[in-house]
């Protein structure tokens, strides 16, 4: 039985979408960013993006027992197929802007 999250936030926009699942109000995790290189890599990361954001925030929410903090962690799908390398490097750099 999974535990239930004590909030989810999911944020889209042109080329990217987005997972952010935190364990309690104050929360500290991190932030991974997917860019996978082909359409069928893609449509795999999809396919598990939700499942990906809240299983690495509860190992981050157990790693955290012992602190004040829950653990949270967010999830960033690039789609960046089409993309050239310069322009992923631009698209990665303004994710962690």
């Amino acid at each position: 039985e999974k535990m239930p999250a004590y909030g989810t936030f999911f944020v889209y926009g042109r080329r990217f979408k987005g997972f952010h699942v935190r364990f309690k109000d104050i929360a500290r995790g991190g932030l991974r960013i997917v860019t996978p290189s082909t359409s069928e890599f893609l449509a795999l990361e999809q396919s598990r993006h939700f499942d990906e954001a809240y299983n690495l925030a509860h190992a981050q929410q157990l790693k955290n027992k012992d602190i004040p903090e829950g653990g949270s962690k967010a999830v960033i799908l690039l789609d960046v197929i089409s993309t050239s390398a310069l322009g992923r490097q631009f698209a990665i750099r303004k994710c962690v802007k």
